[in-house]
């Protein structure tokens, strides 16, 4: 399996989890925080494996890292959000285009006008 296919693997499980976790504990999934740890648990994936595959996700920008005081271990903060339609993986929380359109939004724009 390639790499790609197991870190959007782990990313499908780690949001698994998160979406789970979030309904159990009735809060909203940009207040969510997890460990390493966390995901180990939930996935029963190596430390290693885990190490490589969340770096790359934080990468991709799906992963925000929560880094603790001195001597505190890390917590993460799941941004990706899974398409209802089986399309293409998004960032949670983004304005959607359509919506400002509607609303006039850059309607009346400063700056020269179109000759």
């Amino acid at each position: 399996m390639s790499c790609r296919r197991r870190t959007r693997r782990l990313l499908l499980a780690v949001d698994e989890m998160v979406t789970a976790e979030c309904e159990r504990q009735k809060m909203e999934r940009s207040d969510y925080r997890f460990s390493r740890r966390d995901v180990r648990e939930a996935t029963g994936w190596g430390d290693t494996q885990l190490k490589t595959h969340l770096h790359r996700i934080e990468e991709l920008e799906y992963l925000l890292v929560h880094r603790g005081g001195r001597g505190q271990s890390m917590v993460y903060e799941l941004v990706f959000t899974r398409p209802k339609d089986g399309g293409k993986p998004v960032l949670g929380g983004l304005i959607d285009v359509e919506k400002l359109s509607k609303n006039g939004y850059d309607g009346k724009k400063s700056g020269p006008e179109d000759k």
